[in-house]
């Protein structure tokens, strides 16, 4: 559900409603990883991650990011994609 100011997401099987200047939808998902900002009550991501961590494209999941690495090779999937360090940079 959407509305000028607000959209509901699932997180985990629960429905959220988080701003809607947070989010961006598209039609296709992603072919890089995401750079994802630490969520503040985040509780499944490591504290030694920093700030932000990376989201894979192919099977969404979650890796440390260290320097500025072009490509990162996904330690589940094994899947090699660049980093979307352009999206993070223009946010």
């Amino acid at each position: 559900m959407r509305t000028p100011h607000t959209i509901v997401v699932d997180v985990n099987h629960a429905a959220r409603t988080v701003p809607r200047e947070g989010v961006d939808i598209i039609d296709t998902p992603p072919h890089h990883w995401s750079i994802v900002q630490r969520p503040r009550d985040a509780v499944r991501v490591p504290d030694d991650w920093g700030d932000r961590y990376a989201l894979c494209p192919a099977c969404r999941n979650r890796t440390v990011i260290k320097g500025h690495a072009a490509a990162l090779r996904c330690p589940r999937c094994v899947g090699v994609f660049r980093v979307a360090w352009d999206e993070v940079e223009r946010s």
